[in-house]
């Protein structure tokens, strides 16, 4: 009988961290970075539907989508992927929603024109940690919870 063996990463999941009275200081939670891929974009003449849709989704300033919808590489070809930041921040799953529904639009936009439904627009899912704020002056913690109270003792949940 022949043995194997291989190695897979498990990505590790902070937990809940909770206050003495069950209030949330911080949590795992979806994120999601938009990306967009200026070579399939410019192939499929999508630019203006992808700027206009993008910032309506995510408020970014139209020009710095452009920019990003028609970047090049130094040889001048189109690049593959660029990611869309919206001032350094994922988006979540609201904005996620409203990003696959434009990405559905334009994808069958594309079928009733005959063409592979490819928009040049995804989403790369990842999870992020939410924090409270800091309370000064907390012997304790950095973070409080909602009640704005210094939490004291606090107890993870994993």
């Amino acid at each position: 009988m022949k043995k194997w063996n291989r190695e897979q990463p498990l990505p590790a999941s902070r937990g809940t961290i909770m206050d003495r009275d069950g209030d949330i200081l911080a949590m795992d939670a979806p994120a999601y970075t938009v990306v967009v891929n200026p070579k399939v974009i410019q192939a499929n003449k999508m630019e203006d539907e992808v700027v206009e849709g993008l910032h309506g989704v995510l408020g970014k300033k139209e020009d710095e989508l452009r920019e990003l919808v028609t970047a090049k590489d130094k040889d001048g070809a189109y690049l593959i992927n660029r990611e869309v930041r919206n001032e350094g921040l994922k988006i979540n799953e609201d904005k996620k929603k409203q990003v696959e529904d434009l990405k559905k639009k334009l994808e069958d936009k594309l079928r009733a024109e005959g063409k592979v439904p490819d928009s040049g627009v995804s989403l790369i899912a990842q999870k992020k940690t939410l924090l409270s704020k800091k309370q000064p002056g907390c012997p304790y913690s950095w973070i409080y919870g909602p009640s704005g109270r210094c939490p004291g003792r606090v107890r993870i949940n994993v």
